[in-house]
């Protein structure tokens, strides 16, 4: 299994935890990475914070991995 593997199958858990309450209550808003970086914070800034994407989004590129 490659490294990049596991950064996605554990990013992919994260993104389901935070839907528990008691986490984080996230919803599925925006599920591109377009929507989650350009569309919500602009228009939707609630909804960006609430969000499930953009939290999986942050853990697979934090640190950017160029």
């Amino acid at each position: 299994m490659t490294m990049i593997t596991l950064i996605v199958q554990a990013s992919i858990i994260i993104h389901e935890w935070s839907h528990c309450n008691a986490i984080g209550g996230t919803l599925d808003h925006e599920s591109t990475v377009y929507g989650c970086q350009y569309w919500l914070p602009v228009l939707q800034r609630a909804w960006a914070l609430k969000n499930a994407y953009s939290i999986q989004y942050f853990a697979e590129n934090e640190p950017h991995l160029d």
